[in-house]
């Protein structure tokens, strides 16, 4: 599992998550701004504006693809305070373009939650549609 300590440099994002209860292991969804790439493919992080490819040689193949073209990786581990043993997270990588607009570690429940809602493909994915009419 990954380790990933967030600073309080993050911080209204944190306030809001230092105010719940310790023990609910919730905490939604919280942005980041750089992820450490597993290999070291044409540059060593992941950030906003990183194309799809990229991530993908960087990070490997995703967990999961949402149906908008979003990428999760499951097996991340959220750390809010120094002596917090760590909350379970999933990152979910967004793209506009091909290219990394947003980057976010979640929870279980809002992942449940993305994988739930039907969205439409984005913009810059093809459906190919066939028909058996002769």
């Amino acid at each position: 599992m990954k380790n990933l300590l967030l600073s309080l440099l993050a911080s209204s994002t944190l306030i809001g998550l230092q105010a719940a209860p310790v023990n609910s292991g919730s905490f939604g969804e919280l942005p980041v701004a750089r992820i450490a790439a597993k290999v070291n493919a044409n540059g060593d992080t992941v950030t906003a504006g990183t194309s799809r490819v990229l991530v993908g040689l960087r990070l490997g193949a995703p967990t999961y693809v949402l149906s908008d073209g979003s990428w999760l990786y499951s097996n991340y581990v959220v750390h809010v305070t120094a002596g917090d043993d760590g909350r379970p997270a999933t990152l979910v990588i967004r793209f506009t373009a091909n290219r990394v607009s947003a980057l976010t570690l979640a929870d279980q429940s809002v992942v449940v939650a993305l994988r739930e809602t039907p969205h439409h493909p984005a913009a810059d994915h093809f459906l190919a549609v066939a028909s058996s009419r002769r």
